[in-house]
């Protein structure tokens, strides 16, 4: 098949009004709806469902991710993100100046594996200590995790008055379009 006829049969498909409408209605359900689900209905587990891990604190620095905050044990490394939806924000310290210096000390972490998107998980961090400091707290993060649901409830509204006008604009598009 030829780049043109390839070209032609997009086109056409694009064309027929619901195949248009099928189409934009799974990309809004797969970038939209799919994580405002995970978002709104995420939650703290409670205490006693945190798993707890001790060792040298570290950051990384993850391509595609940004900076991870993590845990250095004998059994490897567990990097961990304050991330409550796929575009959220990783780093966990509320000032980045802290990390100099509490980067290589003894931490307590307390975490659990969040869902994120279908299929995928991730390493929620909880509750950071080092020594007898709490540097992020469960109110900080559960405090996050309620700006994210407002967040998130906002871009689902607008996501869907954009995906409308996509939709209104193709159709106006394909209509002016056959009539030349």
């Amino acid at each position: 098949m030829s780049w043109n006829t390839f070209k032609e049969k997009c086109v056409r498909f694009a064309d027929s009004s619901w195949t248009r409408r099928i189409g934009l209605s799974l990309i809004y359900i797969i970038m939209i709806l799919i994580p405002a689900y995970h978002t709104i209905r995420h939650q703290v587990p409670p205490d006693a469902e945190l798993r707890k891990t001790e060792g040298e604190l570290i950051f990384r620095h993850v391509p595609k991710e940004g900076s991870l905050t993590g845990i250095k044990t004998v059994d490897g490394e567990f990097l961990f993100t304050c991330k409550d939806y796929y575009s959220g924000k990783n780093y966990c310290l509320a000032d980045n100046k802290l990390e100099p210096v509490i980067q290589g000390k003894q931490a307590t972490v307390l975490w659990y594996r969040q869902p994120a998107y279908l299929w995928m998980d991730r390493n929620r961090l909880v509750e950071l200590r080092v020594g007898n400091d709490t540097i992020v707290s469960r109110a900080q993060t559960e405090r996050w995790i309620n700006v994210s649901k407002r967040v998130m409830w906002w871009e689902a509204v607008i996501g869907f008055v954009l995906f409308v006008a996509l939709d209104v604009y193709a159709a106006r598009y394909f209509k002016r379009r056959g009539k030349t």
